[in-house]
């Protein structure tokens, strides 16, 4: 009777361990992280001189992060838009003179 009642057991714990697994993998496979990232927070007219509050920063996930985009807005402040910006467009590189 022992020897089934550790079988049982031994069986009831696998599955209660098997479905945490499932679980800690399915979220695991959700995470991407994230990194803070410029935005436009209003429409930016060619050649307007940017200014703090015409921007936002926002985490954003790393897969949606543009290589010329800007991390922080004092690398911006000053600079002249040399195209159009409008609200919510992440700030890339090329878009600045």
């Amino acid at each position: 009777m022992k020897k089934a009642n550790v079988i049982v057991l031994t069986i009831i714990l696998s599955i209660i361990f098997l479905g945490i697994e499932i679980i800690i993998v399915r979220k695991a496979a959700q995470y991407e992280p994230k990194r803070s990232v410029v935005y436009a927070g209003v429409n930016i007219k060619a050649g307007e001189i940017i200014r703090e509050e015409m921007l936002e920063e926002k985490e954003t996930g790393i897969s949606n992060i543009h290589e010329q985009s800007f991390r922080s807005k004092d690398e911006i402040i000053g600079k002249k838009a040399e195209a159009e910006l409008f609200e919510g467009e992440m700030v890339l590189l090329f878009l600045l003179l």
